[in-house]
């Protein structure tokens, strides 16, 4: 069977169609999960920046190991603090915007840092404390998460359009 368009080539079968469009639809699929990951993890830190700051103080702080599934073992450091926003005391529990694991030895060096009473800065929503974090920073992977989902995206659509082209040219 010959392709109307060129003499000599061969028509791919449903199969191999199948197959071809998968590639830009991986790509799409994972631009997306990275995206929707952690683009409102961006959006929140940014905003966080904008935030009120009020003197707070650790209630308290702890190192729990993380299930690293057979690798290093990863840890967290878990720090509680309180703070007065709007003429109520408030506490919280958030460092950051992302679970910051760590090897043993910086994590212990975390916590020294945040001993009980110390006092702390602290970041929190205008309209709901409750929602408060220790330090509003961008990380280096949720910058790498959504710029690296920018050429996922990019690559992807480009594929599926020139895809559709080639299956309506026949």
């Amino acid at each position: 069977m010959q392709a109307s368009g060129t003499p000599g080539a061969a028509r791919p079968g449903p199969l191999m169609l199948v197959a071809v469009a998968l590639v830009p639809l991986a790509l799409l699929a994972t631009g997306m999960l990275l995206l929707l990951h952690a683009g409102p993890r961006l959006v929140e830190s940014l905003a966080a920046r904008s935030w009120p700051q009020a003197q707070g103080r650790v209630l308290g702080a702890e190192l729990v190991e993380i299930d690293s599934g057979g690798r290093e073992p990863r840890y967290e450091v878990r720090i509680r603090y309180a703070f007065d926003a709007g003429g109520q005391s408030w506490q919280g529990g958030r460092d950051g915007i992302w679970q910051d694991l760590k090897p043993l030895l910086p994590a212990r060096e975390r916590l020294a840092a945040f001993p009980a009473g110390a006092p702390v800065q602290v970041w929190y929503h205008p309209s709901d404390p409750r929602r408060s974090l220790l330090a509003p920073m961008v990380g280096s992977g949720t910058w790498t998460m959504v710029l690296g989902s920018a050429p996922l995206l990019a690559l992807g659509l480009v594929m599926s359009i020139g895809f559709v082209r080639g299956v309506r040219r026949g």
